[in-house]
């Protein structure tokens, strides 16, 4: 995991050729994205979201659930939607304030070292989803 960290942190984060994050590359600007209606959430979107219907999902209200969803279990072009709807901001909260049981210990390890971002142990453990 610490390896597939590096190298994201690596090609996408400091690169400002292949940093699909980075605001200069955006392929969509932040208000056209946030004009979407409900039922154009993007199908590989969609498939993040198997908790609710999404036609009638909110998307600023469950803005958490949803973020801590797309983060888990996304594709790429998922976090990217996320990233471009929710802002960096919004992402870092949710991952510095994870919802218990939620996460994936895997995914959000992942989150934390991408952001540089720290999380106590205790916290960290009572977030992870556990059988």
């Amino acid at each position: 995991m610490i390896g597939l960290a590096r190298y994201a942190l690596e090609n996408f984060r400091f690169s400002k050729k292949r940093n699909p994050l980075r605001k200069g590359n955006r392929t969509f600007s932040k208000n056209l994205v946030m004009k979407l209606k409900q039922n154009e959430i993007p199908d590989y979107v969609q498939a993040s979201l198997w908790f609710a219907n999404p036609k009638v999902i909110d998307l600023k209200k469950e803005q958490h659930q949803v973020i801590t969803a797309i983060l888990n279990r996304g594709v790429w072009d998922a976090v990217r939607w996320c990233y471009q709807f929710y802002g960096e901001e919004a992402i870092k909260a949710a991952v510095t304030s994870p919802q218990r049981g939620c996460w994936f210990p895997q995914a959000l390890q992942f989150w934390l070292v991408f952001f540089a971002l720290s999380l106590d142990k205790g916290s960290f453990n009572q977030a992870i989803f556990k059988l």
